[in-house]
């Protein structure tokens, strides 16, 4: 039932990336494995995502593919995608990024972060921290699927970031 739970969130997240538009401004897949290494895939480059038992399966158009299993697979996102990330001018680039399979929220800051607040629609303040560094991850498991609004504040001031749980 685990592994079905986990399937069911990645697809959905794969569908809602792949199908929500054209909408990416970086057409890259990121995959973070347990061991903080990094991979990027061209969305060009990918002919098909598949999703084993084992494990995530990404084949590319070259025809050659690469496994990572669930054991090794961290997160997944692409940067730039409205939901999970944003980019301005003033902050160089603050990541917001889903590990769909633990409910957690991953933010990355140039910048050190003073203050995060989390907001849901209806303006109540659900959650504060102040992590006084570049990257922190929070976890989003007690919250309903729905629409939130982050608040992230820095030295060039308050950054705010629609966030979307499913």
């Amino acid at each position: 039932m685990k592994l079905r739970t986990l399937l069911t969130k990645l697809s959905i997240a794969l569908f809602v990336c792949f199908f929500s538009g054209n909408i990416f401004a970086q057409e890259n897949l990121y995959v973070y494995k347990n061991n903080s290494t990094k991979t990027a895939y061209e969305l060009d480059a990918i002919q098909r995502l598949t999703f084993l038992a084992e494990g995530l399966v990404i084949k590319k158009t070259d025809n050659t593919e690469t496994m990572v299993t669930y054991a090794d697979l961290r997160f997944f996102c692409l940067k730039n995608y409205t939901i999970s990330a944003v980019e301005t001018a003033q902050t160089g680039n603050i990541s917001v990024c889903s590990d769909f399979i633990n409910d957690l929220l991953i933010i990355k800051n140039e910048q050190t972060m003073s203050e995060i607040r989390l907001y849901n629609m209806q303006g109540q303040l659900l959650m504060v921290t102040q992590p006084q560094a570049t990257e922190i991850t929070l976890s989003v498991v007690d919250y309903i699927p729905g629409v939130y609004l982050l608040h992230i504040a820095d030295g060039n001031g308050i950054h705010s970031q629609k966030i979307i749980k499913h």
